[in-house]
């Protein structure tokens, strides 16, 4: 099993045990606030976990673009379309694993 190392105090931590503290946290921190980040870093952001699962198959990167693209379709900014992709990307990535 990799290990990966905590930067903050040095601890090592399983990559299990890495994903399922940063899953929570992101959970959490979704169900505190909406949409305060700006459209722009929210876009950023699900790219950067897509790419992350299609490089690493990490399912944790799948479930929180998906989130990140839920939160997004929500959006009054956008059109129908691009709001229809984003819901059709979210359940893709949910039901992946």
């Amino acid at each position: 099993m990799r290990i990966i190392l905590n930067k903050r105090g040095c601890h090592e931590n399983t990559a299990l045990e890495y994903f399922n503290r940063r899953s929570a946290a992101l959970a959490d921190s979704a169900c505190r606030t909406r949409l305060t980040m700006p459209t722009s870093e929210l876009w950023a952001g699900a790219l950067s976990l897509l790419l992350i699962h299609n490089e690493s198959g990490c399912p944790h990167s799948a479930l929180n673009a998906a989130r990140i693209l839920d939160r997004l379709s929500e959006s009054n900014e956008l059109d129908d379309e691009t709001r229809q992709l984003c819901e059709r990307a979210s359940n893709r990535l949910q039901h992946c694993h």
